[in-house]
């Protein structure tokens, strides 16, 4: 999803919301082992899909919609 400036937000915040969905799911589900790299990290994954949708929902003036994201992004990474 980064990189993807030509998409307009309705399709690149579909895209966003199913990431970090996907990202949420992963958090509950057993670890992985670490032979799978920067992957074992949920926090790390959770809070970039959170930082990047609320990125993108700036670059539109969403800024409302983007604060809270921002705001739980910066929870994990603080955590």
């Amino acid at each position: 999803i980064a990189g993807t400036t030509h998409l307009d937000l309705p399709k690149a915040a579909t895209a966003f919301e199913r990431s970090i969905a996907f990202a949420r799911t992963v958090s509950e589900s057993p670890p992985l082992s670490t032979d799978f790299g920067m992957l074992v990290d949920r926090d790390f994954r959770l809070g970039t899909a959170l930082w990047l949708y609320a990125d993108r929902l700036n670059e539109y003036g969403q800024f409302a919609q983007a604060i809270p994201l921002l705001r739980e992004s910066l929870a994990i990474f603080q955590a």
